[in-house]
């Protein structure tokens, strides 16, 4: 009897790893990761030159646009897929290019990551790779979720590191909020 008991254990908490709704987040049909942060007392003009200026210091960050209430950029940052190429026998490094944005309103702020693209670094066995978008991503992580031997875990595993880098960005882009600008000192 207690082996029984041992072997329903052990497939059900097989099962449940694999039925657990790991849920991508979605904005307007995108796969986007998105964060509202509350600064009580700050009005959008002075929330845009902070977002400005963070869009001005930060590493791997195009140069970037604004309109009213919006500051925007597009971004990469790379993570390691974990996988080993055939021929080279490295450990293949992805880049996720991406949009990021900052959507300011007095008294809070809300960082946006959308438009997300996976894209392999080149290899020896992979001169020219494609990009896959999140989406596409998405869907096929969708497809093979629960079925048995599926890349469902590796598809996955995008959009968790799509996950913890979008998390490092809100942290840096939290501490610059945080601060006035600083102000260019004029020269005579």
């Amino acid at each position: 009897m207690g082996m029984k008991r041992l072997l329903l254990l052990f497939l059900l908490l097989a099962t449940t790893g694999f039925s657990q709704d790991n849920e991508i987040p979605m904005m307007d049909d995108k796969v986007a990761y998105s964060k509202v942060v509350d600064v009580p007392g700050e009005d959008t003009t002075e929330l845009k030159a902070r977002a400005i200026y963070y869009f001005s210091i930060a590493e791997n960050v195009e140069e970037s646009e604004s309109g009213n209430a919006l500051v925007y950029s597009k971004a990469s940052d790379d993570f390691n897929a974990g996988k080993k190429t055939a021929i080279s026998g490295q450990k293949l490094q992805i880049a996720m290019n991406y949009t990021l944005k900052i959507e300011l309103k007095d008294g809070r702020y809300r960082v946006v990551v959308t438009n997300i693209e996976f894209r392999p670094h080149p290899t020896p066995d992979r001169p020219t790779p494609l990009a896959t978008s999140a989406e596409d991503m998405r869907k096929g992580y969708l497809e093979n979720k629960g079925r048995r031997n599926s890349r469902a875990s590796k598809q996955y595993a995008f959009f968790a590191n799509a996950e913890r880098i979008f998390n490092e960005r809100v942290k840096e882009i939290e501490e610059v909020m945080k601060r006035t600008v600083p102000q260019e000192k004029e020269e005579w």
